[in-house]
């Protein structure tokens, strides 16, 4: 799909409208220090100002000066150029916005005596931002943070908003005003990501607008790149890997017509009986292939790895392992993860060891014992390399391998090398991960896993997947459980949305609210909220659509306060018609809102067309979600068959408007089965 840059002339209202919505975006550093304007940027229709890129510029900063200048056109109409760093004589009148380390940028640094970008000051992609004189100076400890402070520079200066794939907001002015800076911006977080649909198909230039940088990302080079994980090859993700690293298929034969794991190997992979030979392991016949691996084939009791054993799910992991990190040099990460809705290995051995361990205790002795086997060959060999393996706490491995509040035995303790990845799918994504409401299966679990390892990841999640059209405002929940995440030094954090599906408009508002989150946690979650609703939907259409998202919440907060449990949870929609909540009446209003909505933005003669196109689509495709809660909830509110149909005919004949072929996770929540549902055509 074409980028859509919308430019609309900036009106005084607009610009105070901005004001009102100015928030830091930044951590608790000086981040937000901006000081007295240093000038205007436009004289008679042209600039004096020009972007200077070192002599030995990389791509990333060429592309980072490239933004610059492409957007400032785009925003003024005036032409700004970048040069390659000549050695020019620099003074407190010259006139340059300076990207890395160009000479003005070394006598800048002396001027001030400051200006560190060491990797322990800006982990990783923070970057430091300040002028001199009437110039402006960005670096970082490395390019991806350059980058970054260009993006900055052309949000605060230009008026710019990154807000989602297909839509940045690109104001119409005649004057910029450099401010002046003398600030850090750096995010706690290592690796952050928002897994909704354009970025898990890759749109690269939207992941480095929301400053993303790892799994699922795959960032080129001229965008200051990602952290690597290994896909062992897929090109997919680093998330279930077991079967890319081991795979099924070349440990399988076929006789008299029966496909079956090799005998030599049966031990190596989950089993549906208790014995352990090929006679009793079979295909799940449901996908074809073998559950999961057995994740204690090839561990002594010790924790150690058996190396008696030649074919052993230990030896063949390590053994893949070793090929991938020559193969796959440039990735940091690679993760051993469980099969997706695997519930364990049911031999013996599994048994035994489950009820000494637990499942998540397995899942360390496991990859320590792989981890041990990898150490030895790195000195064998000589291999130069730091990396890191990760496991999954996830279902059924969720829970610390803790008892008593301390691990059960040294051998579930996670190697230096090792890293958790913890995933709590059973939350209710509408409470902190920290909240007395917060389900069982959450309470207190990412704490366990703090009482053994420091090297903690976080998966969290945003939507009902049985059901993306039904609006679930997780955002709410979103700045306490970074606080606290960001509280005890994780370094990764994930949110996943819906990410097979273009048209939930919730997945895009949310990511918005979580890319600035990860810089600053403790920022106003409505004030950022409200920012991306205005510009979005424009002023005219702004308070209708703030009133929607006010009711829905102040609607959520009273089954909140009228229940002793968590009523929904990201798995399904428990509760959420409890004691008539989604009324006729209430729902039928907040449709009216965006009937309101558009009848006012095409009233608007300060409009152009286009303008009116964008900002309908726009709320149209918001609408889908109120619209499917209203049809869903149809005959609970009494209406007849026929009415029902009538309802679920609108949102259908809207959807497929857009575009839009599934309203779930699950291969069998399309829209094509709604309608066969409904005998529509």
């Amino acid at each position: 799909m074409t980028k859509k840059r919308v430019i609309f002339c900036l009106t005084a209202l607009l610009m105070l409208v901005t004001a009102c919505f100015a928030f830091v975006c930044c951590n608790d550093n000086n981040c937000d220090k901006t000081l007295p304007d240093v000038g205007e940027m436009i004289v008679d229709g042209q600039t004096a100002y020009k972007v200077v890129i070192p002599s030995n510029a990389t791509a990333t900063q060429e592309y980072s000066a490239q933004q610059i200048c492409s957007y400032f056109a785009q925003v003024t109409g005036v032409t700004m150029s970048y040069v390659v760093d000549g050695g020019e004589a620099y003074d407190g009148n010259s006139t340059i916005i300076s990207l890395g380390k160009t000479s003005a940028y070394n006598t800048a640094v002396k001027n001030h005596k400051k200006a560190d970008v060491s990797r322990e000051t800006l982990n990783d992609d923070g970057f430091v931002m300040f002028t001199d004189g009437k110039s402006l100076f960005i670096d970082s400890y490395n390019d991806r943070g350059i980058m970054y402070g260009a993006f900055e520079f052309i949000e605060q200066n230009l008026g710019v908003k990154f807000l989602t794939y297909d839509y940045t907001y690109v104001p119409t002015v005649t004057q910029v005003v450099l401010k002046g800076y003398d600030k850090t911006c750096v995010s706690p977080f290592r690796q952050r990501v928002y897994l909704n649909t354009p970025i898990w198909y890759k749109d690269t230039d939207y992941v480095a607008h929301m400053r993303y940088n790892t799994d699922f990302c795959n960032m080129p080079e001229n965008m200051g790149s990602s952290t690597k994980w290994s896909y062992y090859g897929s090109g997919g993700d680093a998330t279930h890997t077991g079967f890319r690293i081991v795979v099924p298929s070349d440990y399988m034969e076929t006789v008299d017509g029966v496909t079956r794991i090799k005998s030599e190997y049966v031990d190596c992979f989950s089993h549906t009986g208790s014995e352990q030979n090929e006679t009793t392991y079979w295909f799940d016949e449901t996908l074809g292939e073998p559950h999961d691996l057995c994740f204690t084939s090839g561990v002594n009791e010790d924790g150690s790895p058996d190396l008696t054993k030649e074919n052993t799910t230990v030896r063949l992991v390590a053994e893949s392992l070793k090929r991938w990190i020559v193969e796959d040099a440039d990735a940091q990460f690679y993760m051993v993860g469980q099969a997706d809705r695997s519930f364990g290995c049911p031999c013996d051995r599994c048994k035994a060891a489950r009820d000494k361990y637990m499942d998540s205790g397995l899942m360390v002795r496991f990859i320590n014992a792989v981890s041990q086997i990898l150490d030895e060959w790195k000195q064998q060999e000589s291999i130069d390399k730091d990396y890191s393996l990760v496991i999954f706490a996830y279902s059924y491995s969720e829970k610390a391998p803790v008892r008593d509040g301390k691990a059960i035995d040294s051998t579930v303790v996670p190697a230096e090398n090792v890293y958790v990845r913890y995933a709590p799918i059973r939350g209710s994504y509408y409470y902190s991960l920290q909240d007395e409401r917060q389900t069982d299966d959450v309470k207190n679990i990412y704490e366990d896993w703090g009482k053994i390892t420091d090297r903690l990841m976080i998966w969290t999640y945003h939507d009902i997947y049985s059901n993306w059209f039904w609006y679930y405002p997780t955002y709410q929940a979103m700045s306490s459980d970074l606080q606290m995440l960001e509280s005890v030094g994780t370094e990764y954090a994930m949110a996943q949305s819906t990410y097979l599906e273009n048209g939930v408009y919730t997945q895009h508002l949310n990511a918005y609210i979580h890319s600035k989150l990860c810089w600053n946690s403790k920022a106003d979650v409505g004030a950022i909220r409200d920012e991306f609703l205005y510009y979005y939907f424009g002023e005219t259409a702004y308070e209708y659509m703030r009133e929607f998202h006010v009711r829905m919440d102040d609607r959520y907060a009273l089954m909140a306060a009228n229940s002793g449990s968590p009523m929904i949870s990201n798995l399904s929609k428990n509760g959420v018609n409890q004691g008539g909540y989604w009324t006729y009446n209430f729902l039928n209003d907040i449709v009216d809102l965006f009937d309101k909505a558009i009848a006012a933005v095409n009233a608007n003669e300060g409009y152009t067309v286009e303008q009116k196109a964008t900002y309908v689509e726009h709320i149209e495709k918001t609408s889908l979600q109120p619209l499917y809660m209203r049809w869903y909830n149809a005959k609970a509110n009494g209406y007849t068959d026929n009415e029902q149909i009538a309802l679920v005919s609108e949102w259908v004949t809207l959807a497929e408007k857009y575009g839009v072929t599934k309203y779930g996770e699950n291969i069998a929540l399309t829209i094509a089965a709604i309608k066969a549902q409904f005998g529509l055509q």
